[in-house]
């Protein structure tokens, strides 16, 4: 493709084009209390007058708006012998016709006051032309026909005709003299020669949001949106793409790697962009329903994704039934179960229900101790005899704490689990040092935890 503007000087336009575009940047809370005031100089000319049912005191006071805001310039006519008022300016260089909006967020950051001059030119002076230059070939039609020479003024204020050209994969807003963007709402203040206007080019690209090499996925794992390079958007939601148990925390971006969050508004790039989800487990709150029709009764554990709980005791009581477990599924889970939470699809939670049977619980015998036979462990900690000290030992210490009666530990093992202060008997704080020692917060076991000592103050 013969390009008018070659990539790079589009892209370097196309990043002006969207500072100027009307809305096409969000507003930030910087700018929402920024304030800026706009003058109008024409009052202490003497050479100006003004219709005699005008109170230009009125018309031309300063004004004060939001730096996201507008001004109208005003649309009452001056006079000024041997001139015609075309408009107004603040810079000398860029003009408003009356009437005409001036968009503040345009201007530079640290700008909190304008001082706007008339504009006047010799109507007398020779004119000069205003012109649109395209490549025929390129748009396939005559631009003339559209975007005719204009025989203007110099000094004059014109706005120049903008509209959007297609062009074999590309697209035209705004066009420029080699110097200013023109978007529609502003205008040039001719010079004394003729001026050739051309287009500034902004192509499409691909904007992919992708699920990542992820697994459970509803629905698609990727969704592909063409938009113009250079311009301002929103990023997806968080609820754009779905994962059971998983929630869309950021979008990592392909082209310069920063982590976006979902909904952020963003400049694109000037090419292909894939923004990655940053997924992140979601919390839930496991509900046991206790089945007795008492919410109160109904027990809650809060755990994340991938993670594992601990199925608590159902201490309830229900006449002529006695509690044999939680269902969740297919699967029934008894006290003192690891349940692996793996999630639930957007917009449920999970709860596991009680499973009450009819008569009184069978006894259960307790697991009898190891045969002679087997050779005991001599490792400080080694609850299960297996030879390492490891977190299986703290799982069995827990699981024995809360169901003896299931989860025995053999006699002969008992002086091995108890680890945390010896002598005080096995219970979950041996568990406790024993997860200490596997995170090598302590160098050995048994764990003997420091002894505060009272002394009995004798002057008391």
């Amino acid at each position: 493709m013969n390009k008018i503007f070659s990539r790079l000087a589009a892209a370097a336009s196309a990043a002006v084009v969207s500072v100027c575009v009307l809305g096409a940047f969000p507003v930030s809370a910087a700018d929402e209390a920024r304030t800026i005031t706009v003058n109008f100089n024409c009052l202490n000319d003497d050479s100006i007058t003004f219709a005699k049912t005008v109170d230009p005191n009125e018309v031309f006071a300063p004004v004060t708006v939001s730096s996201s805001s507008f001004v109208q310039m005003p649309s009452v006519g001056m006079d000024k012998d041997g001139y015609v008022f075309s408009g107004w300016t603040y810079d000398g260089d860029v003009g408003y016709l009356p009437g005409a909006p001036m968009y503040l967020n345009t201007l530079p950051e640290d700008v909190t006051e304008i001082t706007l001059e008339p504009v006047f030119y010799d109507g007398f002076a020779d004119s000069v032309s205003l012109k649109y230059e395209f490549d025929k070939e390129l748009i396939g039609t005559d631009p003339e026909t559209v975007f005719a020479p204009k025989k203007v003024m110099p000094g004059q204020v014109v706005c120049p005709k903008i509209l959007a050209v297609n062009a074999d994969g590309a697209t035209s807003y705004t066009m420029t003299d080699g110097t200013h963007v023109f978007n529609g709402t502003n205008s040039i203040i001719m010079p004394d020669h003729d001026v050739t206007l051309t287009p500034i080019w902004t192509y499409q690209i691909a904007v992919t949001f992708a699920a990542g090499d992820v697994d459970r996925l509803n629905g698609n794992p990727s969704v592909t949106f063409k938009y113009n390079e250079g311009m301002p958007m929103e990023l997806a939601g968080a609820d754009r793409l779905s994962r059971t148990g998983y929630e869309i925390t950021g979008w990592l971006s392909s082209v310069d790697g920063e982590t976006y969050r979902p909904g952020q508004s963003v400049t694109l790039p000037h090419e292909d962009v894939t923004y990655s989800a940053v997924w992140s487990p979601i919390e839930y709150t496991i509900v046991f329903n206790a089945g007795t029709g008492k919410s109160a009764d109904n027990i809650k554990i809060k755990g994340f994704t991938d993670t594992s709980i601990i199925c608590p005791e159902n201490n309830c009581v229900k006449e002529g039934y006695y509690f044999d477990g939680w269902k969740y599924g297919d699967d029934i889970y008894q006290p003192g179960d690891e349940f692996f939470i793996e999630g639930a699809k957007p917009g449920l939670g999970i709860a596991l229900t009680s499973v009450w049977k009819a008569g009184t619980k069978p006894v259960v015998e307790p697991t009898t101790v190891p045969p002679t036979d087997v050779v005991l462990t001599d490792l400080p900690g080694d609850a299960n005899n297996d030879g390492e000290v490891d977190l299986n030992d703290a799982v069995a210490i827990l699981q024995f704490a809360a169901l003896p009666a299931k989860y025995p530990i053999a006699a002969e093992l008992m002086d091995i689990a108890d680890v945390y202060d010896p002598g005080s008997g096995v219970n979950g704080m041996d568990a406790l040092a024993i997860q200490m020692y596997d995170a090598k917060s302590i160098t050995s076991l048994p764990y003997i935890p420091e002894k505060v000592i009272v002394i009995d103050d004798p002057v008391a």
